[in-house]
């Protein structure tokens, strides 16, 4: 009796078909599958389930089309679309450190003035004193 039954996977109709998508410079920068993707852009190259693997796990942006197919790119290819990326804005707290600096300089500034200033009084008291006690 239970030989009679069978469990039926499902079976597709035909294997799927998967394509990459690229941009005006050849760089990989979309994936598409027929049985997913109802609109698959013309220009998307057919490409096979490995290949797809192939370049989802090492970064689609390391492969181009050439035109006549799709490859690694060089060395010199990668390094010529390296763009320096924006510098962050200080945080806040980088921008209390440097406020924080710059006062401490202007104290420090102030401090060796009071003290010159301090200096100076002190000699022309001392010169006055003398002239008091009848002029050296």
């Amino acid at each position: 009796m239970n030989e009679d039954l069978r469990i039926n996977e499902p079976k597709l109709a035909k294997e799927p078909q998967y394509y990459a998508g690229t941009d005006e410079a050849g760089t990989l920068v979309a994936f598409y599958v027929d049985c997913i993707h109802p609109k698959i852009p013309e220009t998307a190259q057919p490409i096979s389930q490995e290949d797809w693997r192939l370049y989802i796990s090492n970064g689609p942006h390391l492969y181009k089309w050439d035109g006549e197919a799709i490859r690694e790119k060089t060395q010199e290819e990668l390094e010529a679309e390296y763009v320096e990326p924006t510098p962050l804005p200080p945080s806040e707290i980088d921008m209390l450190r440097e406020e924080n600096q710059e006062l401490k300089l202007a104290l420090a500034e102030l401090a060796e003035e009071l003290e010159a200033d301090k200096t100076d009084m002190q000699l022309a008291l001392a010169e006055l004193a003398s002239l008091l006690d009848g002029g050296a």
